[in-house]
């Protein structure tokens, strides 16, 4: 402890101005770092985002319809195909192409700008539930009129992708049924054919009176079933019809915007001056940490006796004691 304690203040004032002198460094790095404009639009959701499905509309209903509407959304930003159609004609490609950092990591691959644009879409948008109903989606970009476009093409992809994927099984499920009531129908028209033969060739069989006839009674209650069965199916899609209807009406029914996308913003500093400052006071202090190992282990020093038995195996003869100022002063006369 004591050989630290020398080692500290015997350049007290060299590591006082390196503990300034770095965090310093640091928010002037942070004013000459390019500045980010960010851009931002705010929509109303109007219903919980649902998927009709074979059990019919599915959602979370433990869930706001902001936070399903969000959780879709970004679902569908970490989407490859999804990421390039917001991404397009908003020049984001050729800023990433051109930024000194991508050319230096990819000198070798200049063919990946389509990942280094996934990777900023599904990153860098926020999209974030204010409240009930309320969300907001933003990003910032060292463009403004990027920053702006990318906003605005994520409200159109969200408006027509959302309404696409939500209807997919329905659809699917619509052909399900509709090849499930072609086979009703011929099996409808099958069971009426089979009665009417069998009365043709039995027109006792319904005459009043008659003894019961066990052949007719199956071929009737086979065209009941089968009419039945026909009549189901008939009404199954006639609700996922109205369903799909309800659900297919794109952004309209989904959400209203409520503020346009705005003007890019430039975005205050404070976070990058502290972010760079902390950093920089960080590197102080591990050079300072680095300092005083190094200092404190190439310090041969010897102040006690124990340590001159670690020296040698040579018996102390004498030692003398500490010296203490003495507080009483001598006055002569």
């Amino acid at each position: 402890m004591r050989r630290t304690l020398e080692a500290i203040f015997r350049r007290i004032w060299s590591l006082c101005i390196l503990l300034i002198l770095l965090p310093l460094i640091g928010v002037g790095i942070a004013y000459l770092l390019p500045r980010s404009y960010s851009s931002s639009a705010t929509i109303w959701a109007l219903h919980r985002y649902t998927v009709v499905g074979s059990t019919g509309p599915e959602s979370n209903l433990d869930a706001t319809p902001s936070q399903t509407q969000t959780n879709a959304l970004l679902e569908l930003l970490h989407t490859r195909q999804f990421a390039l159609n917001v991404a397009r004609n908003t020049g984001l490609d050729q800023e990433l192409s051109s930024s000194l950092a991508y050319k230096v990591n990819n000198l070798l691959r200049p063919g990946d700008v389509e990942d280094a644009v996934v990777s900023e879409v599904s990153s860098n948008i926020v999209v974030t539930p204010n409240g009930y109903n309320l969300l907001s989606i933003s990003y910032a970009n060292g463009n403004p009129q990027v920053a702006q476009r990318i906003v605005q093409n994520v409200i159109t992809e969200y408006s027509g992708q959302s309404t696409n994927l939500s209807l997919y099984d329905g659809q699917r499920l619509l052909d399900s049924y509709q090849k499930e009531l072609t086979k009703a129908k011929q099996g409808y028209n099958d069971a009426v054919v089979a009665e009417a033969a069998y009365l043709k060739d039995h027109p006792d069989a319904l005459r009043t009176g008659a003894p019961y006839d066990p052949n007719y009674a199956r071929l009737h209650s086979n065209t009941q079933q089968a009419q039945t069965s026909f009549q189901n199916i008939q009404t199954s899609i006639d609700n996922l019809r109205q369903q799909l209807a309800s659900l297919g009406q794109g952004a309209n029914d989904l959400f209203k915007i409520i503020d346009s996308t705005s003007d890019a913003k430039p975005v205050a500093r404070m976070k990058s001056i502290l972010l760079c400052a902390g950093v920089g006071l960080g590197c102080a202090v591990a050079a300072i940490m680095l300092y005083l190992m190094v200092a404190v282990r190439r310090d041969r020093a010897v102040y006690t006796a124990s340590q001159i038995q670690r020296v040698t195996s040579l018996p102390i003869l004498m030692q003398a004691p500490y010296i203490k100022e003495s507080t009483n002063t001598l006055s002569i006369e």
